[in-house]
């Protein structure tokens, strides 16, 4: 009985043992992950530092025209090498003036999401730009205010989310924009080519109702 009773300790304290040890095989790998988060983050932060650093320091005869394109820089940190890419305003996508129609085609192509989910989105996010009362004060906001807003968006996963935000900025007014200093996913998304504005169809469909035509 007492031999028995010894066998069945030994292999709870064995299975115990197994399990402690792929805890903390998990809680390691984990910890490895967030460092490299951690890490990703903080290069990317001090690169566009740098950037912006060097960008101040350009000379008048050397700053380039809004339409030239991303302004891109390289730099050397520890034993990584990080690109910068600086995009201008106008190149990006007004995405609270420019049409649901655009919007929907930028879920799907870019975002990579199916044609219905792509539809229900764009009209969520629609319904962000709309303005609201608030009962309490009486005043007008809006949901979407900046990108990130768009992470409160239901259904919107992050990965969708992660494509998308480096073609889309939140301004007033409308949705006048140039394809030539736009990165290449969004220039052809508007259908513009290298040396060309927007297509027609391209600028019919950045105005939303009631924005001024593209110039």
């Amino acid at each position: 009985m007492a031999l028995a009773f010894l066998t069945v300790m030994l292999a709870a304290l064995s299975l115990l043992v197994v399990g402690l040890a792929t805890e903390s095989r998990t809680d390691a790998r984990l910890t490895q992950v967030f460092m490299q988060r951690a890490m990703a983050g903080a290069l990317a932060e001090g690169a566009a530092h740098l950037a912006l650093r060097d960008m101040s320091r350009m000379p008048a005869e050397d700053q380039r025209p809004a339409d030239a394109g991303p302004l891109r820089y390289e730099y050397r940190m520890e034993d990584y090498r990080v690109s910068v890419a600086v995009t201008p305003y106008s190149g990006l996508l007004n995405i609270a003036s420019m049409s649901v129609e655009l919007i929907e085609r930028l879920l799907g192509q870019v975002g990579g999401v199916s044609r219905d989910e792509a539809r229900r989105l764009a009209e969520r996010i629609d319904q962000m730009r709309k303005p609201r009362s608030d009962p309490a004060s009486g005043a007008t906001f809006v949901d979407l205010e900046v990108p990130e807003d768009l992470l409160g968006l239901a259904g919107l996963q992050r990965d969708v989310y992660e494509r998308i935000v480096p073609l889309i900025m939140v301004g007033q007014g409308g949705s006048d924009i140039s394809p030539l200093s736009s990165p290449p996913a969004l220039a052809a998304l508007l259908g513009a080519r290298p040396d060309a504005e927007a297509t027609s169809e391209g600028a019919r469909l950045l105005n939303g109702p009631g924005t001024a035509p593209l110039a």
